[in-house]
């Protein structure tokens, strides 16, 4: 080995070395370090959904890893969008890892089955997709928190839209995921006692269905004005509108707020061309612009900003304050959460009404052209 060779490996070792212990030295500071669980979908369904959630929960840190006492440990845990993935990582988060609270999990509602740990734990999950009105018995959940708006807020946007549009005749369709069955309750309810409209069908298909040909069919005969359609599976979109298409029916197509997501733009150009969907006013917010080019900035022109990215933001910046004010068991973060009222991102104040959800979140109707996503006049 000649000496340059030689000066330049032990050049990279004294480097390596003097960066690993600023770390140490800048992670430890002589004091225990705060543990905070990240349990998010990073391989299921919702893989598009926990990746961004990771980017939100890293850029609230940006902005408050010098405010808060103690040196912050982010463990993240892949709840794989299933319930029995939900439980194996919080469960690792409490009992293994110690974490003094957690953000996540990805679609809380959907896999409830760690609630109940959580609970006996008295360790704070603060999620940021999880629909509180899923939830039941939420009084049962003390520890429980969402960032998710409520589903009536878009409920109501939504049938506005339908009255101002004129649609008489709706057909819904849905499928087995607990969130999605509630969506499609509160639709047809609200639609029913609107009086303005009435449901032409409904149809619920097995969760991961592509061929939609037959509840289609369905649909025709009945010849509705617009479909409503909420699935879990974001591969089911396209082929639903595509075969929609094929059997000749131009209606107007309506869902919700999980149509905004980038990821399946680029798995399916064009497919989403068109649809209707009530969204959050984040537009009507300067902070958004910031948050998405601090994204961009951060993690490159092409990251990915899925449907929770901006309430696991909020989520997470939540969470900073009341460490930032001292608290650090989980009673003491729960009961701290409930005072917080702070400057979010498209929702002008933050704070948890008494059964853990957000409060006082304004909607505005979007739809998608030519895979840009743009505010329907």
């Amino acid at each position: 080995m000649n000496k340059k060779l030689t000066l330049t490996i032990l050049a990279v070792i004294i480097i390596v070395f003097a960066v690993f212990m600023g770390y140490k030295n800048s992670n430890t500071k002589g004091v225990n370090p705060i543990k905070i669980g990240v349990a998010v979908d990073l391989s299921g369904y919702a893989a598009n959904w926990g990746e961004s959630e990771v980017k939100a929960v890293q850029l609230a840190y940006d902005k408050y890893k010098n405010e808060i006492s103690q040196p912050v440990e982010f463990i993240i845990e892949n709840t794989k969008g299933t319930g029995l993935g939900t439980v194996d990582a919080v469960k690792k988060l409490i009992e293994i890892d110690k974490v003094q609270a957690i953000i996540g999990p990805t679609w809380g509602d959907s896999y409830q089955g760690a609630m109940p740990i959580a609970e006996k734990a008295q360790v704070v999950m603060l999620s940021p997709s999880s629909a509180i009105e899923t939830i039941q018995d939420k009084s049962t959940f003390t520890y429980f928190f969402s960032t998710w708006w409520p589903e009536q807020s878009e409920i109501n946007a939504l049938i506005g839209h339908m009255s101002t549009s004129g649609i008489k005749r709706i057909s819904l369709v849905n499928d087995q995921d607990p969130f999605d069955i509630q969506i499609a309750d509160l639709l047809e309810s609200e639609i029913k006692n609107n009086g303005k409209a009435v449901i032409a069908n409904r149809n619920t298909v097995t969760t991961g269905t592509k061929d939609f040909r037959t509840v289609i069919a369905k649909i025709k005969k009945d010849a509705p004005d617009a479909v409503f359609i909420q699935v879990t599976d974001t591969s089911s979109m396209g082929p639903f509108i595509s075969q929609l298409k094929e059997q000749g029916l131009n209606i107007k197509v309506y869902t919700t707020p999980d149509a905004e997501n980038t990821d399946n733009i680029a798995k399916f150009p064009h497919a989403y061309d068109g649809i209707l969907y009530a969204f959050p006013a984040y537009g009507d917010d300067p902070h958004y612009a910031e948050l998405i080019q601090s994204l961009k900035t951060r993690f490159g022109s092409a990251a990915s900003q899925g449907p929770s990215f901006v309430n696991a933001y909020n989520a997470a910046i939540m969470l900073f304050e009341v460490l930032k004010g001292g608290a650090r068991t989980g009673t003491e973060i729960r009961n701290e959460l409930g005072k917080v009222n702070i400057q979010g991102v498209g929702i002008e104040n933050l704070s948890f009404d008494t059964n853990g959800q957000l409060k006082g979140v304004k909607f505005i109707m979007k739809t998608i052209s030519n895979n840009q996503f743009f505010d329907v006049k």
